[in-house]
């Protein structure tokens, strides 16, 4: 028989973005919808090197890391990305905390917004979902070779 091991809990009012030098964009539970925050990277954490008789590893410094918050229109945040995008995507450093206790934070730098999904104007959807783009360091010991 297996031994059971605790599964632990998620925590839906515990996800939230910070950025560095914009804290006036923080993103908590009480600004987004539902969906709140995806993680999407991209790209690979190790390259792999065919070879003749197999393959070569060369481990990544970063990856580049695209998030996205579905930000409510309905509240004063919301402008406030509106209004940033108009001015300048660029935001600096973002910190990401999982809406896990366990799940360390993501710090993610040169952090700009990306994108905009579709803003939805028929009175049924009240946010508009974010994307944003980074580089999130990977393979951390490679600086200590």
């Amino acid at each position: 028989m297996a031994t059971p091991v605790n599964q632990g809990t998620i925590n839906r009012l515990r996800g939230t973005i910070s950025f560095t030098d914009h804290p006036e964009l923080n993103i908590t539970p009480a600004f987004m919808g539902k969906d709140m925050i995806t993680i999407t990277p991209q790209g690979d954490i190790t390259h792999i090197i065919p070879t003749a008789t197999g393959i070569v590893t060369s481990p990544e410094p970063y990856q580049v890391f695209e998030f996205s918050a579905h930000v409510l229109r309905t509240n004063a945040l919301g402008d406030r990305f509106k209004k940033q995008w108009e001015k300048i995507s660029t935001l600096g450093n973002a910190v990401i905390r999982s809406d896990s206790s366990v799940f360390s934070d993501y710090q993610v730098t040169n952090v700009s917004i990306k994108s905009v999904d579709a803003i939805k104007q028929n009175g049924e959807d009240a946010g508009v979902v974010i994307h944003f783009t980074g580089a999130y360091q990977v393979n951390g010991d490679l600086y200590a070779l």
